[in-house]
């Protein structure tokens, strides 16, 4: 008691002793009689989620869907609210399948406990599309509005204009959405606008164009107007090359060994589809390609040699020799561009 005296007499320890219990004091008279205050929790997430969730059903918006809530209770509580502290999910018991759905939000608490209450959330209902989600890919033509190519003097060569992408990965587009969107589209075009004559390959911007199987645009990316308020493109514009390629037609050429004096007649026959029936006698071929490569082309030697020494009037097989068409980089064989099985037989004549 002696020691417990001297304390209480020492006048540095009254003081903090009476400020410590001050604080104790405070505190628990603000928590315990804190005024009751009111508060707006706002941009809270929606939590949309389905009963049956193997239909695969998704919401779409054209806004972000968020919502405020308004709290009460006891002020120190309140105050250190935030926008994790509640809950808001969308009431989704009318669902029975697509469409357009007006649903009832609600609100709640995280956690139970806490000294507050859920007031009231706002909006109380969102408009919303309930579809399931969709995922297709379409192939992409090319359209160059307004392009056109000169007339040649030359009747065996032509200018020819074969769009190209520039990024080939862009022939193919994938498309995401509402199903009831997505499978309104028909086909999906690039288009770019040209509206002159070209005499050269140019490169120029394309927006796509989705189409419904009437013709009619559903999306443009070139004048961003759309009815497929929810679906989405991997990419919606793109760079196209407006190529103007020369197609020109050319001897073709065979290449002879032991060849005798009195060189024999040597018919060239085009065999298609590897069925020597489908024959067609030719000597010229047309091809096509970049100017720069078409253009130093004056004739095409097919791959594979006639060689006289192996050839026996008495043997009728070895008067027939097999010859293909040599690979060229940058050149397309025009005639024979489609076709499978494809090679060329050189008949001697007995």
């Amino acid at each position: 008691m002696n020691k417990l005296t001297k304390l209480f007499n020492n006048n540095r320890f009254i003081m903090v002793f009476s400020l410590v219990l001050s604080i104790i004091i405070w505190f628990v008279v603000s928590i315990v009689y804190s005024p009751q205050t009111g508060r707006t929790l706002s941009q809270i997430p929606i939590e949309i989620s389905f009963s049956d969730e193997s239909m695969g059903y998704k919401a779409y918006s054209k806004t972000e869907l968020m919502a405020n809530v308004d709290v009460s209770g006891k002020k120190y509580v309140v105050e250190q609210l935030s926008a994790d502290s509640v809950v808001v999910s969308a009431v989704t018991d009318s669902v029975k399948g697509s469409g357009i759905y007006t649903l009832e939000l609600k609100a709640r608490k995280k956690t139970v406990g806490g000294d507050y209450t859920v007031v009231s959330v706002s909006p109380s209902t969102i408009n919303v599309m309930i579809d399931v989600e969709k995922q297709l890919e379409y192939n992409v033509a090319i359209d160059c509005l307004g392009a056109t190519v000169p007339e040649t003097k030359n009747s065996k060569e032509s200018l020819v204009l074969e769009p190209t992408f520039v990024d080939s990965a862009n022939k193919v587009v994938t498309v995401t959405g509402p199903e009831s969107e997505v499978r309104r589209i028909s086909y999906v075009v690039a288009i770019a606008e040209v509206e002159k004559e070209l005499t050269q390959s140019e490169t120029y911007s394309a927006g796509l164009v989705a189409y419904d199987p009437t013709g009619l645009a559903l999306y443009d990316a070139n004048t961003g107007v759309s009815s497929l308020q929810y679906t989405t493109f991997s990419y919606d514009k793109t760079e196209v090359v407006a190529a103007v390629n020369l197609c020109k037609e050319v001897p073709l050429k065979m290449q002879y060994a032991n060849a005798p004096a009195r060189m024999p007649k040597v018919t060239l026959y085009a065999v298609t589809d590897g069925d020597a029936q489908n024959q067609k006698a030719v000597n010229t071929v047309t091809v096509k390609g970049a100017q720069s490569v078409i253009g130093s082309i004056s004739e095409i030697t097919l791959d594979g040699t006639v060689d006289f020494a192996k050839i026996n009037a008495a043997d009728p097989a070895s008067m027939q020799v097999k010859l293909t068409l040599p690979a060229i980089t940058g050149v397309t064989y025009e005639d024979y561009a489609n076709l499978s099985g494809l090679y060329f037989l050189a008949v001697v004549d007995g």
